[in-house]
């Protein structure tokens, strides 16, 4: 009885873990716009890339990153900014650097 209970609790969780569109850790589940937001405000609590136009968009754990940069170095600093969340996410550069 207490393997079925058991199998049963599992199957349950599982059907209930891939009715959510995003990612999910023990505790968290983050869906694509919590992933956005959170790079967005890296990006904005940054000095050296708050007053620059780099947008980010999050889908199925992949983060779009675009806009405008000055220079190689600020590229470099939003991709590693995006990459630094938790759930690792992969990161799409589609920035230009300002000549």
């Amino acid at each position: 009885m207490r393997i079925g209970t058991a199998f049963l609790m599992a199957a349950l969780a599982g059907v209930v873990g891939c009715s959510h569109r995003g990612r999910q850790t023990a505790s968290v589940n983050l869906t694509d716009a919590d992933l956005q937001r959170t790079v967005q405000s890296r990006l904005a609590g940054n000095s050296q890339l708050n007053r620059i136009d780099v947008s980010a968009d999050a889908d199925l754990n992949r983060v779009t990153l675009s806009g405008m940069v000055p220079g190689f170095a600020a590229r470099a600093n939003a991709v590693d900014l995006a990459k630094s969340d938790p759930l690792n996410p992969m990161v799409v550069d589609r920035m230009e650097v300002r000549r």
